[in-house]
């Protein structure tokens, strides 16, 4: 788990995400970047393509004060992940090129 939290966690934070670092966790939970106005238009992003990103609104842990958080497990294999990671990539730079 600690290769797939890191990896994730290394895309996140180049893209933009902040985050607190998980300790022993397998999932993080991020803060969309500036350059998103909202869930909605995050999740649009994401879920374009035949390779949908999946992921848990912030707002499903605490209501609108998280309504702009997501959460990422990373109990998946290393393949998805790194296809995961590809994809929020590929959604920040088109989102940065709009």
């Amino acid at each position: 788990y600690e290769q797939r939290v890191n990896r994730l966690a290394k895309t996140l934070s180049q893209q933009g995400f902040e985050f607190p670092r998980p300790e022993g966790a397998f999932y993080l939970f991020a803060e969309l970047p500036l350059e998103f106005d909202t869930m909605q238009e995050f999740t649009e992003y994401a879920h374009r393509g035949n390779d949908p990103l999946i992921f848990t609104p912030g707002a499903a842990f605490g209501g609108e004060k998280y309504a702009h958080h997501l959460r990422f497990s990373a109990c998946v294999s290393s393949d998805e992940i790194e296809r995961a990671c590809d994809k929020i990539e590929r959604i920040c730079a088109e989102r940065r090129a709009a």
